[in-house]
């Protein structure tokens, strides 16, 4: 129930890469994260709050409608390019949720130039 950019093989993920080198990272994603839609793929209807903004490191929670599960998301620039974590704090089934979750986020940066 965790995805990174650094730990196990089997919830691995590349870093995300800005469309730029020099572009601000930080703020596409913190526009990104704003636009998302609790309730999209039926996960996080609860919402989501940032917790913490800075030029490179961001940090959300994003909440369940019905029990009130909290799950961290991490972002941190560095070198060009964003490191990820999304984790639920509680269990070691989430349902898929943080990969719902990711996948959204990193297509709405891949249709603006991310890689």
């Amino acid at each position: 129930n965790c995805f990174s950019t650094s730990g196990d093989e089997s919830h691995l993920l590349p870093r995300w890469t800005p469309k730029k080198a020099g572009s601000n990272a930080m703020a596409e994603l913190l526009d990104t994260i704003r636009a998302y839609p609790p309730g999209q793929a039926r996960i996080d209807k609860g919402g989501f709050s940032i917790v913490t903004a800075s030029a490179d490191y961001l940090y959300v929670q994003f909440e369940s409608f019905k029990k009130g599960f909290i799950d961290d998301v991490e972002f941190a620039v560095t070198d060009g390019a964003v490191q990820v974590r999304s984790s639920s704090r509680l269990g070691f089934l989430d349902l898929g949720v943080n990969a719902k979750r990711l996948n959204w986020i990193s297509a709405e940066l891949r249709a603006k130039g991310w890689t």
